[in-house]
């Protein structure tokens, strides 16, 4: 959908600097779930050759990491930039507050998926799994307990 929002679909092209990660694979995925078609620039090959495949290709977006755009340095003016590793705010929750007053607490998309991923390797999760979450919303584990399970596969019960 962002990418959609970003102006991809069919005939759109799009750029993609990345490693080989789930970054790569997660960037590629969705350009081709968006309609568009991927242009890979592998951030190993010459800084020349990248900038002419950029201008040759005609891409108007391009999907990279803060390295790879300070790498090639500035970009044609009919191309965006998006940077996977602005990390967006995923929730904003109250602690209890140890003054008695709520302290706003923000976490972010990819501090949740980290802790998400750690909890499902350590508490070994399976896809047939299932958790009871009973938590308030407002409890700090509230989104664990809920996010670990659907991550891996497993099934969420609510408590009514």
């Amino acid at each position: 959908w962002a990418l959609r929002e970003r102006g991809v679909g069919p005939q759109v092209r799009v750029g993609l600097a990345l490693e080989r990660s789930l970054e790569m694979v997660v960037g590629l995925l969705a350009i081709l779930k968006a309609g568009g078609a991927y242009v890979p620039l592998d951030p190993e090959y010459p800084l020349d050759r990248l900038h002419y495949m950029i201008e040759d290709s005609g891409i108007g977006l391009l999907l990279s990491d803060a390295a790879m755009f300070d790498a090639l340095g500035e970009l044609p003016a009919s191309v965006s930039g998006w940077c996977l590793e602005d990390d967006h705010q995923a929730y904003l929750i109250y602690t209890s507050g140890s003054t008695g007053k709520p302290k706003g607490v923000v976490v972010s998309h990819g501090e949740i998926a980290m802790h998400c991923q750690a909890v499902i390797e350590r508490f070994d999760m399976r896809p047939d799994d299932c958790e009871l979450h009973f938590y308030s919303i407002n409890f700090d584990a509230a989104t664990e307990r809920l996010l670990v399970p659907l991550l891996c596969g497993a099934r969420v019960v609510l408590r009514a």
